[in-house]
């Protein structure tokens, strides 16, 4: 049943809950502002993310001791409160920690592209960083079919690369090793 005063005053659990963004240097004091501003302007709740330009380390003791000090903030204040691991984006990577101490987890991708060309036409392909696999011209029949084998006339250029993404130790992505 839906209840008409729920839309002048709703619970906590019906507000927004905003993604609340740490940057800077989070101390004790300003999360408590911050947490009483949003209480004030009828929040209910938020979830803390991590974001670049926060001057405690993504993780550390210091990190959760803040995290701690603002559930128990938010748990005064009668707010929820959620974690996002999304430090940075993509999804996940909880801020490059893991494939710090872990390299052999880093994520790989295989891509191919392919580029025709006639006989004798020099081809000048612009790469994304990574590693060259194989790269071959391959003879194409008249219906483009790859002839193995044979040679000369209209060709194929397969190129593999196999490639990485890279988080530095601060936390930003990299697109050079």
């Amino acid at each position: 049943m839906i209840n008409d005063s729920w839309f002048q005053n709703p619970p906590v659990d019906y507000r927004v809950q905003p993604f609340w963004f740490w940057n800077g240097d989070m101390e004790e004091s300003e999360i408590l502002r911050q947490i009483e501003e949003m209480k004030e302007k009828g929040v209910g709740g938020f979830f803390i993310c991590a974001r670049q330009g926060m001057t405690i380390s993504y993780l550390s003791r210091v990190w959760f001791d803040r995290v701690k000090f603002a559930v128990e903030a938010a748990r005064q204040a009668g707010l929820s409160v959620w974690l996002y691991d999304e430090y940075p984006y993509p999804s996940g990577i909880a801020g490059g920690e893991v494939t710090l101490e872990h390299p052999e987890t880093v994520q790989r991708m295989l891509s191919r592209t392919a580029q025709e060309a006639d006989a004798g036409e020099h081809v000048e392909l612009n790469l994304p960083w990574g590693r060259v696999l194989t790269a071959k011209a391959v003879p194409l029949s008249g219906n483009g079919a790859r002839e193995w084998g044979a040679g000369g006339g209209h060709c194929a250029v397969d190129r593999q690369l196999s490639g990485r993404d890279c988080v530095s130790a601060d936390g930003f992505d990299q697109a050079q090793p």
